[in-house]
């Protein structure tokens, strides 16, 4: 095999540049150019010793509208001569390369474009270029499109000086074009300039714009460092022929809030209301009264950060939805959520549960995705233990693809449960085990004035209630909450 190494160089180059562009495109969840409005989905680089003759960066997007996908299959030059000349192997390479994916099975006729993007060509060869393909994919046969280069055809010199470079350079390869092949070539063949090479280049504004409308409020002036990290991702791809997709790139930017894809905007409003409609209706204190349990969140924090499944375990009253409350709280300040509550969840699979909230997107993992671009990747759920038999697959469908799914690897699991023995019914404890790391924590109301500690199990929410009302009455700051850990 080919080193990577050796085709895409050392240190940034323009290449790295073209690749970012698309990078940038897919942050955005956009499209790009010659992708005709479809929203790039997948970029892949030196994709050669994988029977990608086009090797250098091969994007795949998607239509919004109806699914449809399509492949860009690029070879990227700083600089390209149109001419068949032997000595312009550069230009023959672009062409001989696009022609040979054209043979390949999977290629979709009539969606799929191939070529080459160039930051330096004479413009007169590059618009003769760019408009005799457009003639051929707005020609619907092989007779309409050779008309045009006819005598007294539409074609000027330039065109005809085009065609006929682009229909010897194949015949060196033992590919004879006939007018047919000549015409399905020119009918996925695209050229695109992109001015990465100077000072002060307007492509290179664009993307840090771009970028700067999909960052959230607040990181918008951190565009250009995005920029450069994206230049970076594709410097260290082109070395280990890298693929990336949404999910592994927002892997890579975990730390960066996004304003996610204009596809998801719906379901992450939809998402981020759910959540602040459990928090306005889930009091947070106790007769007036708040207890900020700093010390409990700050320990629960701890522990989100060593496990992906951390487990807050007590009686009722103990305070373990109050607890949670806080960090769901925190979590949501202009970010997006995935919580789950027991007595709010609907249907009997993930995919029901979804289309009743009104999510538009049902699959888990880009709308997972979705929530740690523009939030955090931590799912929440209260009363754990109590979620009824018929919508327990809800839960196990998005654990499932937390356990399976490599993109969705960094996610954590915080829930609330008053035992964990109504889980092993259910739960793959084991399964679990072996992947996600338990803690879990045992909340009690512990040591008010006047009533021994071993009481602590005997007091009822109202009880607890009524001892704050009267500690605070008497201004004695000694109710306290107190940790236990058992594995």
């Amino acid at each position: 095999m080919t080193s990577p190494e050796l085709t895409g160089g050392a240190g940034f180059t323009y290449e790295d540049a073209v690749a970012a562009h698309y990078l940038a495109a897919m942050v955005c969840g956009t499209t790009a150019e010659a992708l005709d409005r479809r929203v790039v989905q997948r970029v892949a680089q030196q994709q050669s010793d994988f029977r990608e003759p086009l090797d250098d960066v091969i994007i795949d997007a998607a239509s919004l509208a109806d699914g449809t996908v399509m492949r860009l299959s690029l070879q990227v030059k700083r600089s390209l001569t149109i001419s068949a000349a032997r000595n312009n192997s550069d230009f023959r390479e672009v062409i001989q390369h696009s022609w040979q994916t054209l043979q390949k099975p999977d290629f979709r006729e009539h969606m799929d474009r191939v070529g080459a993007v160039t930051g330096s060509v004479t413009q007169e060869k590059y618009r003769a270029f760019a408009t005799v393909c457009e003639w051929a994919r707005a020609s619907d046969t092989t007779a309409a499109f050779m008309q045009r280069f006819v005598e007294g055809g539409s074609a000027s010199a330039t065109h005809r000086a085009v065609v006929e470079a682009v229909r010897k350079v194949p015949q060196d390869i033992g590919a004879q074009l006939s007018d047919d092949q000549l015409y399905r070539l020119f009918s996925h063949l695209v050229l695109i300039q992109f001015d990465f090479l100077h000072a002060g280049s307007t492509r290179e504004a664009e993307a840090i714009v771009s970028l700067q409308r999909a960052l959230a409020p607040g990181e918008a002036e951190c565009a250009g460092n995005l920029w450069d990290l994206l230049r970076q991702f594709a410097r260290d791809g082109a070395g280990r022929s890298a693929v990336h997709t949404r999910a592994t790139l927002v892997r890579a930017l975990a730390g960066w809030r996004f304003t996610g894809a204009p596809a998801f905007a719906g379901d992450v409003q939809t998402l981020r209301d759910s959540t602040r409609h459990w928090l306005d209706q889930q009091a947070d204190d106790i007769g007036g009264t708040h207890l900020k349990r700093q010390e409990l969140r700050d320990q629960l924090g701890a522990q989100m950060a060593a496990h992906r499944l951390t487990l807050i375990k007590g009686l009722p009253g103990t305070g373990k939805t109050v607890l949670l409350r806080g960090l769901v709280q925190e979590l949501a300040a202009g970010c997006t959520t995935l919580f789950l509550t027991a007595n709010r969840l609907s249907g009997r699979s993930w995919s029901e549960h979804a289309r009743a909230m009104g999510l538009a997107t049902t699959s888990i993992e880009p709308l997972l995705v979705e929530v740690a671009a523009t939030g955090h990747a931590t799912m929440l759920i209260d009363g754990l233990d109590r979620i009824a038999l018929e919508q327990r697959a809800i839960v196990t469908d998005l654990l499932g693809q937390l356990l399976t799914n490599p993109a969705l690897s960094d996610w954590r699991v915080v829930a609330t449960a008053r035992d964990i023995e109504p889980l092993r019914n259910w739960v793959d404890l084991p399964q679990f085990h072996g992947r996600f790391r338990f803690r879990f924590f045992s909340s009690s109301i512990a040591q008010v004035q006047g009533y021994p500690p071993g009481a602590s199990h005997l007091w009822t929410a109202r009880s607890v209630h009524w001892m704050v009302q009267r500690a605070v009455h008497r201004q004695a700051p000694w109710i306290t909450l107190h940790l236990s850990y058992a594995t």
